[in-house]
């Protein structure tokens, strides 16, 4: 399957366990279809395909089984990588929302077209995301992902319009 046609929806963070089970980092806010499924791609070189046993899913984390992943060892072994499926194996969002793996890379402008840099990374709060913009003549901006700031995403564009939040930036 081509790499276009999947999105990244966590990454390995640590073994959980003795018994091969991994923690995980989800990238999307519900991650209970992940129950469902009977696999997930392993990224790297080569992607391959990874037969999921069981799976239990908490707030933005989940805790995997897969088969041939029997031990501790096996399970630290898979550390730091990506866990991928293909997009149309995502339940539906709602209007305005995106997963993280949609919005990471976007460039990301002022309404006045002044650029701030790149949608690096979604930090996950109690409250409301918050998105880590870098690259920019500010240097990182830390901005809320809220309706007020956010004006427009335009994923075909590659293109995030915010509005700065008075104070944030000089």
């Amino acid at each position: 399957m081509p790499r276009s046609e999947t999105i990244v929806i966590g990454k390995i963070t640590t073994a959980h366990g003795i018994q091969g089970e991994v923690k995980v980092s989800l990238f999307v806010d519900d991650g209970e279809f992940i129950r469902d499924l009977d696999f997930l791609y392993l990224e790297g070189r080569p992607r391959r395909e990874i037969k999921l046993k069981r799976a239990r899913i908490t707030a933005n984390q989940a805790i995997l089984a897969f088969e041939g992943t029997e031990t501790r060892n096996d399970a630290e072994a898979l550390r730091g990588r990506e866990l991928s499926i293909p997009v149309e194996w995502l339940p539906e969002l709602e209007e305005g929302e995106y997963y993280v793996a949609e919005i990471v890379g976007l460039a990301v402008e002022t309404e006045e077209g002044e650029p701030l840099g790149t949608l690096e990374e979604v930090i996950f709060t109690g409250a409301n995301e918050v998105y880590v913009i870098r690259g920019g003549p500010k240097g990182e901006i830390l901005l809320p992902a809220i309706e007020s700031v956010v004006q427009s995403v335009d994923l075909e564009a590659g293109r995030m319009v915010v509005t700065l939040p008075e104070g944030l930036v000089e």
